[in-house]
């Protein structure tokens, strides 16, 4: 049977990491677009639309909570790492926000299925943090149908840089974000008498009007084939970054990153020029479509003028992200493999216990019939939640509760003897497990007693008792006594 995939963003995005990936992974795999804002609408949607895997943006969103929420394994693409931008190492250092947004980074990741890296140089750092599971490195090429275009013979007069990506204003410079903000680098070039050409990325249009006011032609965002046939009418495009004045992490992040920028001036036909570029400069360095500004001045500049590469078409048509197919398909029959045999179980609310435990946690079971029999309990107060083949958080059990149905659906899969003894002892003899092995003899006392209390509502609504009669002081012990057992 054919699996129904998914896939998480923003925006219907014309351009950068997600839309590639996207684009080609419905023209090998066919799904269906969520286009949303938060994890609890991405829940809501695949509730629906029964989709057996979901693919979705990582760093800051959170997204992979709503997949995690209904049980719907996902697919990671990890872009942008939030931990390697702030001072994770030092945490008087962190906002509330970083804090939560890095706890929410060790759960996407190591629940993940799987992830696509853009780049290679962020996974020594993220091991050293997380647990990873498995992997691939797909680099931000274009796609082949994007680049089916004769480029341009006709230049703009004169010498013209183009930048094509995400900037800040000046207010925005100290922040983690301030190695956007180019009007430095844009001046020096100005002053050695290049004209500045800017299309700023769609999320960050709104923070052009400084670069405006200096002088930089600004044009309005479009389509990523579209926007490489217009790069093609300059001279070179910038692929670098600001340092001054911005946190020391957030710009060595930048070193590391493999942007779009690195391959789409040469999808439009003309030289890149790196400017702080980091270790990716290598790509096009060795490549032959590019340079590295060394000197950050007029005089730096013109030197480097001369040493501009043309571009052949051969090279032009290499550098495409089709060529990774091969990666996709792996990594997709990977986890179509590992998945393929998961079972859905209905997790049912059996009673919420805020107020006898004080601590606003509840009692879920898994129904009996399924490869897990077991006793969970959760805490109530943060939309995440678990997968039971992931290596867990302390907060172990959390699930995304907040506002949805009192039953719902999370793949339960056989737990690993490794991690989870007790849970694997029972998957293998369910009908020795207890149903308490999470819990308290209290907690049990309380499940059982809720039961209890079940049975004799259940059992008074089909059989009304007489109104002369009375009930005799042993019954409700005697039903209580008999749940038990069962």
């Amino acid at each position: 049977m054919k699996r129904k995939f998914s896939y998480a963003e923003i925006a219907n995005w014309p351009q950068g990491s997600v839309y590639k990936y996207y684009t080609l992974l419905r023209s090998l795999y066919g799904g269906e677009q969520i286009l949303t804002l938060s994890g609890r609408h991405v829940a809501e949607v695949l509730r629906q639309n029964r989709s057996d895997l979901i693919f979705l943006h990582g760093d800051w969103h959170d997204f992979y909570t709503g997949a995690l929420a209904v049980g719907v394994p996902y697919v990671l693409i990890e872009q942008d790492v939030y931990s390697m931008r702030v001072p994770f190492k030092k945490p008087e250092g962190l906002t509330p926000a970083d804090k939560e947004i890095l706890r929410r980074e060790k759960q996407m990741i190591e629940n993940a299925e799987a992830v696509l890296f853009t780049s290679e140089h962020v996974i020594p750092h993220l091991r050293r943090l997380y647990k990873l599971p498995r992997f691939e490195v797909v680099h931000l090429r274009p796609l082949k149908r994007d680049i089916d275009f004769r480029v341009s013979k006709e230049k703009v007069p004169g010498k013209n840089l183009v930048y094509a990506g995400g900037i800040v204003d000046r207010s925005k410079r100290q922040t983690v974000y301030g190695y956007r903000s180019y009007h430095e680098i844009f001046k020096t070039f100005m002053d050695a008498g290049w004209n500045v050409h800017l299309y700023p990325a769609i999320g960050t249009a709104g923070a052009a009007g400084d670069y405006a006011e200096m002088g930089v032609t600004v044009h309005e965002p479009i389509e990523y084939g579209a926007l490489l046939r217009d790069m093609g009418q300059y001279t070179a495009g910038l692929h670098g970054y600001n340092e001054n004045g911005v946190p020391r992490e957030a710009f060595l992040y930048t070193q590391s990153c493999m942007p779009n920028k690195c391959w789409d001036y040469l999808a439009a036909g003309i030289p890149t020029i790196g400017y702080n570029p980091g270790r990716s400069s290598r790509i096009y360095t060795s490549g032959g479509w590019g340079v590295v500004l060394e000197e950050h001045t007029v005089e730096g500049i013109r030197k480097i003028e001369e040493q501009l590469p043309t571009i052949s078409e051969t090279l032009r048509q290499s550098q495409v992200m089709d060529v990774d197919i091969p990666k996709l398909r792996r990594l997709v029959g990977y986890v179509l493999q590992r998945t393929r045999r998961r079972k859905r179980a209905v997790v049912t609310v059996l009673e919420n216990f805020s107020q006898t435990k004080g601590d606003g946690s509840m009692i879920l079971r898994v129904k009996p019939g399924f490869s897990i029999p077991r006793v969970v309990k959760i805490a109530f107060d943060r939309d995440v939640t678990f997968n039971p083949d992931a290596e867990l958080p302390e907060d172990v059990g959390k699930l995304f509760l907040k506002n949805l149905p009192n039953v719902f659906e999370v793949a339960v899969g056989k737990p690993d003897p490794g991690r989870y003894p007790a849970l694997a002892a029972a998957a293998e003899t369910p009908q020795k497990a207890k149903p308490s092995l999470d819990l308290t003899e209290q907690e049990i006392a309380l499940v059982l007693a809720h039961r209890a209390k079940e049975a004799e509502a259940k059992k008074a609504e089909e059989t009304p008792a007489p109104a002369a009669s009375l009930p005799s002081a042993s019954a409700p012990r005697a039903r209580s006594k008999a749940t038990a057992k069962r």
